[in-house]
């Protein structure tokens, strides 16, 4: 709640109120009707609740920081991430000094959401080139090390509905649309 105070200036009957939210939560297992003891939840904001992406946001705000730190930039869409870098693919110095820089940049956010009790959830962590045809040559097989884990860079994303080609030509993006309007 510090941080709600401190960082945000919410005090008074508005930080009781988010306080009271925020706590008093318990967690109960049912496995074939039979249900475990309630556990009191210590950490969390309450699953699709319509506050929760704001509060995680606000909560999440120092991310920010560590990721300009590393000279990248960002953007935040509740509990997403998505990092951003511009770089010059011909030059292979250039190419490996930027994935350094995204590597590092993922493990001081992994450190600080280990400290902050959140996880970087490296199944759903996508890498992205967007590429001209004539210089995807020199972007073959690009991958980031992230832990024990390599993520190699993917051809498509979707970013909050809409699916981006690493030519940014949108041609699957339309071809989804155009589907769904003959259906």
């Amino acid at each position: 709640m510090s941080r709600f105070e401190n960082v945000f200036g919410i005090s008074g009957a508005a930080l009781k109120w988010i306080t009271s939210y925020l706590t008093g939560h318990f967690q109960v297992v049912v496995i074939n009707s039979k249900h475990s003891k309630p556990v009191l939840l210590k950490y969390g904001v309450p699953q699709g609740s319509v506050l929760g992406p704001k509060k995680y946001t606000m909560y999440a705000k120092p991310l920010g920081a560590i990721i300009c730190r590393h000279g990248l930039s960002y953007h935040f869409y509740a509990d997403d991430i998505q990092l951003y870098i511009s770089f010059k693919m011909k030059e292979d110095a250039v190419k490996a000094q930027s994935l350094s820089l995204i590597e590092n940049c993922l493990t001081d956010i992994e450190g600080w959401m280990r400290t902050y009790m959140l996880k970087l959830n490296s199944d759903k962590t996508e890498v992205m080139l967007f590429i001209s045809k004539h210089n995807a040559i020199h972007m073959k097989n690009v991958t980031v090390c992230f832990g024990d884990i390599n993520i190699t860079s993917v051809n498509t994303v979707r970013n909050l509905g809409v699916i981006f080609d690493s030519a940014l030509n949108m041609e699957q993006q339309l071809n989804n649309i155009c589907r769904a309007g003959y259906h």
